[in-house]
């Protein structure tokens, strides 16, 4: 979905972490022996202005409930050659 709106979204990476605390969750034996739940995080960079779109893109289309997020200024993006 996301590489569907390159007008919206610079770039973004995903990857499989544990959560603790805030909408973590806990289903299961192992979950509550390791006290963290698997998750998928994604950090996404936008423009400001996109941010209330890409949000609502994400909750009509993400297939997991509770999705947990948080916004930060980036002051500054490149790329080292």
């Amino acid at each position: 979905m996301l590489l569907e709106h390159p007008d919206k979204v610079t770039g973004y990476c995903r990857s499989e972490v544990s959560a603790h605390g805030f909408g973590a969750t806990l289903t299961g034996a192992a979950e509550e022996v390791a006290g963290s739940s698997p998750r998928t995080r994604l950090e996404i960079l936008t423009r400001t202005e996109h941010v209330d779109a890409l949000l609502g893109m994400l909750k009509d289309n993400w297939p997991h409930p509770g999705l947990v997020y948080w916004c930060v200024s980036a002051e500054n993006f490149g790329v080292l050659s």
